[in-house]
Parts: structure tokens; sequence; C-alpha cells
């Protein structure tokens, strides 16, 4: 297995957002590790450091980088069943493609409580759609945002990766505020709690 591996995808923006979507940057780690015949096995931990608006370099490596803040985000993930890291670099040209994203399809079937939100049907979305779509529509109508301000994913914390089954049956609840700019969210799947987000306004 190699020490180390770049993937080079090419990035768009989804519907309005101005930045590459945690949606992804989900999958194209996914992605990269497949085409270099990985598998992932395990937990995955993805930090956003900031919104990424080029074109993206990931940096698969067995060693994490010395300067881990600089990167656009960073993944802990398990590559056959070794701890890997993914350094994620918008060094390339500035993204200049759109392609539609509906949430709206998940908002509409969604069903809110006080601070948690749940699908529980199929609408035809991504698992990973559905996971961050549910949690923006939950601190939007629960948790507004201050005037000129928007929550964005700063981290997902996964114990396992998403399957095809929790686009149809998925529960976002927040479960810690620090003040009114920082939130922790849990993700609970059938099968019970799979990970947690955390969502600062930006």
């Amino acid at each position: 297995m190699a020490s180390e591996f770049y993937f080079r995808p090419v990035a768009a923006f989804r519907g309005s957002r101005d930045y590459v979507h945690s949606t992804d940057i989900y999958q194209q780690i996914i992605d990269g590790a497949a085409l270099n015949g990985w598998n992932i096995s395990a937990p995955m931990d993805l930090r956003i450091n900031r919104k990424m608006t080029k074109q993206i370099i990931y940096r698969y490596s067995s060693t994490p980088a010395v300067e881990a803040k600089s990167t656009g985000a960073i993944g802990a993930i398990e590559l056959n069943e070794k701890t890997w890291h993914v350094e994620l670099q918008d060094v390339g040209d500035p993204v200049g493609d759109t392609k539609p994203y509906d949430e709206a399809r998940i908002w509409n079937s969604a069903t809110l409580g006080d601070l948690d939100v749940r699908l529980g049907h199929d609408v035809g979305m991504q698992p990973i759609e559905v996971v961050t779509a549910l949690a923006v529509h939950l601190h939007k109508q629960r948790l507004a945002p201050a005037a000129g301000r928007r929550w964005l994913l700063a981290r997902l914390e996964l114990k396992r990766l998403l399957r095809a089954e929790d686009a149809c049956n998925m529960k976002i609840a927040v479960d810690r505020r620090i003040g009114n700019s920082i939130t922790r969210s849990q993700i609970e799947a059938a099968d019970g709690r799979i990970g947690a987000m955390t969502f600062i306004q930006g």
C-alpha cells in the first residue's frame, strides 16, 4: 500500500453555494480511496477549516501534514484497517461550474421538533445530502443565524460510512450549544447514533 496518493477531481458549486459543498467533499474522499483500490473500513472524521472556492487536491497520506491547519479541510479515515489522513488544498483554478441541488425536496418532507428534525421516507436524494440538508434546515428554522451570517458545517464525525438506507430514515438533533455561534448535533439512523456534526456561524 503506497504511503501517499493524490486525487484531483473536478469540483462544481452546488445550487446557490459559492464554495465547494461538504456533500461533495465527503463523496470525493470515498471516490479517491476507491480509485486507488482502497476501502474505507471504519470511521471518518472530517474537519472543514474554511470555505474552498478553487479546484481541490486531495492528498492521502499515512502521516498528517505538519501544518494541517493551513489546509482547507482535513480528514482522518480508516483504509484497510489503518488510519490515514486526507488533506484538502484548494490551490487550482477557481471553480467555474455549478450543478443543481434541490434541498427543498428534503426540507418539505422533514418533520421538525424543538431542536431536532427527521426524515422517514425516500425523497430521491443521497444519504450525505439528507444528513447535511436536514441539519441546515434545523438550524435555519430553530436557530436562525445573525444578520449577514449563515450556518456552516465545520466537522463531520461518523462511526461508519453512510448507507443507502440512511437516506430514508434519518434524525438530526442538536445536543450542545456554545454561545450563539457553535452547535453540536447527533446523527441518528435506524441502527442508532452513527455520528455527530459541528456547525459554526460564518
